[in-house]
Order: C-alpha cells, then structure tokens, then sequence
C-alpha cells in the first residue's frame, strides 16, 4: 500500500506530492500512517485519509494533507527618520516558501539623505525578492544623511547708520554632514568693526534642505572728534566746539572757523 504526502503550494493554488512511501502489510487488517512534522506546514486530518484496510492487490493509498503556514513581512526604517520620510509599505501575510516581492524604493527622498534598504537581515543584504521562511521576516531601511549638503554664513557689517546690511560679497557657502553642528568663525579682516557676539548665530545643525544660514554681525567702531587750540590763544576768543562721535567711515562736518577780537 501507499502513503502520499500531499504539501499545499507555496501560491495557495492547490497540493503537490511531496513524498510517496511504499509500505507493505498484511492483507485485510488495517494500518494507520504517521503524518510527517514538515518545518512551515500543519497536517490537515478534514482532507486527509490516515487509515485503511489493506487489500490484496496493493491499491490501498492513504492520502495525508499539509497546509502551509503564514508569516508576515514586516517593513520598518531604523535610526533617525528625517521628516518628511515616505510612508512604510504595508506589511504583508504570505505562505511559507512563497516568493515574496519587496517594496520598490521610494521615489522620493528627503533632501539631504540618501535611502539605504531594503534589506534583509544584515544591511548589505539589499533585496528585492525572497522566499518566505518559517518566521516572521523584518523588512528594513534607513536613512543617511549626505556629506555633500549645503549651509551658508553671512556676515553683515553696521552701516554708518547704526542699521545692519547684506553684502552677496560677504556670503560664504559651505558644505557638510546633514545633521552635523557646525560652528561659523568670525573674520578679523573688517578694520574699523568689532564682532558682536551677542547679537549673532555662530552654530547650528546642517538640514537637509540646505535652509541652515549662520549669521555674524560686525558693529562699527565709534570715534571722537575733538576740537582743540594749539598755541597761543587769544583773550575772547571763540568756545571750542563740542566734541562729537563718529561711526568709522561716517561723514563728519567740521565746525565753522573760530572767531576772536
């Protein structure tokens, strides 16, 4: 007599002989078969046939039945999730040993970061497809952030009145790690000007976008105008003007000539 082992297909559509066992008995007693312990399937005793009355002929078969399990593949991103990050594909519930397509890769990605997965297990294992195993499967991704982002620092310089003005010129553009801290420095090349620390935004985090602009502010130095005799200087003559502050490079009108008898 004969045993067949009947597996459900991994595409759901239908059973395939996995096993034939040619038994021999004695003729008119009855015998039961052993239902295998197959890894992903269950034995399923509503279809089967476990047991039968050998016949002389050999045309008994006891025909046994297996469904296959069902796993789900989880898909999620690790480490930092910048926003604006697309929206996880959903998981999916697939039968063991079936050929399981992975999400495409998102289309779009936020500025700054590059888009490292799917992988499957360890992250040099990029996947596009795999056969289902006997588990739940963890589909991942995750973000890294480029080296090649842009962020700028201007530096504005007080005008003569008291107001701060942007200069293209005065610009600089820089390029770093998304996500990074950067620290802009103040330049010493400005005569007449004085950085204001205070007043400026030295460090920031690098986005994505490339929006980070650190901004310094220079003040401009005042001076004094001082009026004096030199000399001998005649009875009557006129008071000296009032001394006066000036910013650097600001226009100074000098008061009119002195008068005496």
């Amino acid at each position: 007599y004969k045993v067949v082992h009947h597996f459900e297909k991994a595409n759901g559509s239908g059973y395939e002989v996995y096993l034939t066992q040619e038994l021999a008995g004695i003729t008119d007693t009855t015998v039961k078969a052993q239902p295998l312990a197959p890894t992903g399937l269950n034995f399923v005793p509503a279809l089967s046939t476990v047991e039968g009355v050998v016949t002389g002929d050999g045309s008994l078969v006891l025909n046994l039945y297996y469904d296959r399990e069902e796993y789900q593949v989880i898909y999620e991103y690790e480490g930092t999730v910048p926003a604006g990050a697309p929206t996880l594909p959903t998981n999916g519930t697939y039968k063991f040993g079936a050929t399981v397509d992975i999400a495409d890769v998102p289309a779009s990605i936020p500025a700054g970061y590059e888009f490292v997965g799917w992988y499957f297990g360890d992250v040099t294992n990029i996947v596009t497809s795999i056969e289902m195993p006997a588990h739940n499967v963890y589909i991942r991704a995750y973000f890294k952030p480029s080296a090649g982002t842009q962020y700028k620092v201007e530096h504005y310089l007080m005008g003569t009145d008291g107001q701060y003005a942007t200069d293209p010129a005065l610009t600089e553009r820089y390029t770093g790690t998304t996500g990074d801290n950067v620290t802009a420095n103040a330049l010493t090349t400005f005569e007449g000007f004085t950085f204001n620390a205070s007043n400026s935004t030295v460090s920031g985090t690098i986005a994505g976008d490339g929006s980070l602009t650190l901004k310094l502010y220079y003040d401009r130095v005042k001076y004094n105008v001082t009026y004096v005799y030199e000399g001998e200087v005649p009875a009557g003559a006129s008071a000296l003007p009032t001394d006066a502050t000036y910013y650097h490079g600001e226009n100074v009108t000098i008061a009119a000539n002195a008068t005496a008898p």
